[in-house]
């Protein structure tokens, strides 16, 4: 008995076979685009990072007892929530919230003491969601404790390039930190020495280095509360090689307008004073002189001009 076997198996290249993969293929692609708008659109780790708010105060973060401060916190143009935080117990918390699109909010303490002093920060919402939390801001409050006192082991007078060292201590209060606030800079901190005092090295300085510094005593367990500011010190640092650049150069037009002067007489006086007639000329001239003479010898005698003509001695 012949039995038929008959092969079911399709040839190559029929179409019923790139259909059914082509189907799910184009799903599968479809399902993987979609996703991908989703994360994109919705999920804040995937899209682009918003800039980094910039928080600063002012008149500055150093603030006496019950007084004010207004802290500020630049986003974009497109933020329209701001949100101002403090740290407490390792935690931000919210402190207040400005709503409205704005470049730059404001958060304003109207009284400051030891509540509020602190370590700050803040961030801005956009597109439905927040930004990254800027840099810290510390907030200090003083007046709290007696001031300390500054003194510096050199003069007030520095020239560039120098190293000036100040000192701050208190008689009465053993205080374990000592900061030191730079004019136009950032405050320098430091830990008491053996001494019961706080050494602060500056240099090498420089012009910008000029100004009033004080000093303030704090403890380590209340960073953020500080003694009232001791005495002023002035520094000055004087450019002296620039100074004496400037005698020479006045000096030197000194002496400079002094010949110039001295040039200008002496044209002066050549134009103006008398002229005198050139040898050429005083020959055409009658002689005066001797003309002059003849007759003051003549009127001597008691004889006019003519009567001498005529006459003779007998």
């Amino acid at each position: 008995m012949v039995c038929f076997v008959m092969d079911s198996r399709l040839p190559p290249g029929n179409p019923r076979h790139l259909h059914a993969l082509v189907g799910p293929s184009v799903a599968f692609v479809f399902l993987v685009s979609f996703i991908s708008f989703l994360v994109h659109h919705w999920c804040p780790d995937a899209k682009e990072n918003f800039p980094i708010p910039i928080i600063s105060a002012t008149p500055s973060s150093v603030i006496p007892w019950n007084g004010s401060v207004k802290i500020l916190c630049q986003g974009t143009l497109e933020s329209y929530l701001y949100q101002l935080e403090i740290l407490e117990n390792l935690t931000y918390k919210q402190v207040e919230k400005k709503l409205g699109f704005q470049e730059v909010a404001e958060f304003i303490i109207n009284h400051m003491d030891t509540n509020t002093a602190g370590r700050y920060q803040c961030r801005y919402g956009r597109e439905h969601r927040w930004s990254a939390p800027s840099e810290a801001l510390e907030l200090v409050v003083t007046g709290l404790y007696d001031k300390p006192f500054l003194s510096t082991d050199g003069g007030h007078v520095a020239t560039p390039g120098e190293n000036i060292s100040f000192q701050c201590s208190s008689a009465y209060i053993s205080f374990d930190r000592f900061s030191l606030s730079r004019p136009g800079g950032a405050t320098l901190s430091r830990h008491r020495d053996a001494r019961l005092q706080g050494d602060f090295t500056l240099g090498p300085v420089n012009l910008s280095f000029s100004g009033v510094y004080r000093c303030y005593g704090w403890h380590s367990g209340h960073p953020y509360v500080w003694s009232a500011p001791s005495n002023a010190l002035e520094l000055v640092v004087t450019d002296t090689t620039s100074q004496d650049h400037t005698t020479e150069n006045w000096v030197r037009m000194g002496v400079a307008g002094l010949v110039l002067l001295a040039l200008l007489a002496i044209l002066a006086e050549n134009r103006l004073g008398p002229q005198l007639p050139h040898q050429e000329d005083q020959q055409d001239l009658p002689d005066l002189s001797w003309s002059w003479q003849k007759s003051q010898t003549e009127w001597t005698f008691g004889l006019t001009p003519k009567d001498h003509q005529g006459d003779s001695w007998s």
